[in-house]
């Protein structure tokens, strides 16, 4: 069965990219979309996807704040989360609002590539599922994030740290 993974973000055309690149994938998962983060929590709580990709800066409830909700509803809570943030020069209040919730105050890691896109995997114990990534990225990163991910989560239950 393939997998089911939510992107939500108010930029639509990023939106749009993501579910193209997302469902020609080489697993082809299936892609459910949200342009806020009110309509992100409620996807989330409805159909439970395998993971989510979900935009840090949105209107509505932010991606922070649908973070935040996801940890606290059992029924949702061991979702894994990429959030994508923004490049921290540009905003660094958003970029630290966003490693708090992805490592809930503990230490991270930062990797890049060759295209000035870092990822934060958080290591810390208080939330390992969510793995911050900032904007642009390529898909390849995206989609090489979402099977690493999904992979590691879908025969056990532990905290880790993505290799990148």
């Amino acid at each position: 069965m393939d997998k089911v993974i939510l992107v939500a973000d108010d930029d639509r055309s990023l939106v749009r990219m993501m579910e193209v690149n997302l469902t020609r994938a080489t697993r082809a998962y299936r892609v459910l979309t949200a342009y806020d983060g009110d309509a992100a929590l409620q996807v989330l709580r409805e159909k439970k996807p395998d993971l989510a990709v979900i935009d840090a800066v949105m209107p509505g409830k932010d991606g922070i704040q649908v973070i935040m909700a996801a940890r606290v509803d059992a029924a949702i809570a061991k979702i894994p989360i990429i959030c994508l943030v923004p490049r921290a020069t540009d905003t660094p209040l958003v970029m630290e609002a966003a490693h708090m919730a992805c490592i809930g105050g503990g230490h991270n890691d930062v990797a890049g590539d060759d295209e000035g896109v870092s990822g934060v995997g958080a290591t810390s114990d208080v939330d390992p599922r969510v793995f911050c990534l900032s904007k642009p990225f390529s898909p390849i990163t995206l989609i090489t994030f979402v099977m690493q991910m999904l992979d590691k989560y879908e025969h056990e239950d532990t905290p880790y740290s993505l290799d990148m």
